[in-house]
């Protein structure tokens, strides 16, 4: 068996890392439950990056956790930063519509008609893409 190709997890390092976050998350749960429980609400901060890169691919989709921070966590910031954030997000795409026009004109113009810019509509959800 070639040891490059072996997983991680089943080598002697991935065993220990298990180890030692079973044993993390064993203390956290048993001696910290408060401190753990009151910090759940923060798991999407860890989260945003990580979907940013494996699953966005790119700059969208972000309005629905701005939405959901301003209606779990109603703060003073998150009351502020909202429209801000809404703001670059709608000049953000924009931009990025602007350079797909210029990158693919007509055809790019044509998606736009039968596309809704922001808010998704059931009018066209029958409809598949040609090509």
């Amino acid at each position: 068996m070639n040891d490059s190709k072996r997983n991680f997890w089943l080598t002697p390092n991935g065993l220990a890392a298990i180890g030692l976050i079973g044993a993390v998350l064993y203390f956290l749960l048993t001696e910290h439950r408060a401190h753990f429980i009151s910090g759940l609400q923060f798991l999407i901060l860890l989260l945003c990056p990580v979907m940013h890169i494996f699953m966005h691919r790119g700059h969208g989709g972000h309005g629905d956790h701005q939405l959901g921070f301003l209606l779990q966590w109603p703060t003073l910031l998150t009351v502020i930063m909202f429209p801000i954030l809404v703001y670059v997000y709608v000049r953000l795409a924009r931009h990025e519509e602007q350079m797909a026009l210029q990158e693919f004109g007509d055809r790019y113009r044509q998606y736009m008609a039968r596309t809704p810019a922001f808010i998704p509509s059931r009018r066209n959800a029958g409809e598949t893409s040609a090509g």
